[in-house]
């Protein structure tokens, strides 16, 4: 019997074997399959969205805000009362150079 822990609704088997998700935009988009350090880049590149969903078997989806791994706990004021996130640190880096 393989041993399994969960963690954020995502279950990491025992194995160490990569698991591969994908992301699905507001608008339906897919991307992926990818690892999670793949994943990790994206979110710091800010080409992950606060509103995106992830999944591994494209059946459940959960919001990317709720994986802590991805580090999406950044929100920025755009305009006074407009916030944008929560999203990756070095993306509102990215969002305040532009």
């Amino acid at each position: 019997m393989q041993t399994v822990a969960t963690h954020n609704g995502f279950q990491a088997a025992a194995s160490g074997a990569k698991r591969r998700w994908r992301i699905r935009s507001e608008k339906g988009e897919l991307f992926g399959p990818a690892d999670l350090e793949t994943l990790k880049g994206w979110a710091r590149d800010g080409r992950i969205a606060p509103t995106s969903e992830i999944s591994e078997d494209g059946a459940s989806w959960l919001p990317v805000t709720q994986v802590i791994e991805l580090e999406m706990d950044w929100v920025a004021e755009v305009t006074s009362g407009t916030f944008y996130g929560p999203v990756h640190r070095a993306a509102i880096d990215e969002l305040l150079h532009d």
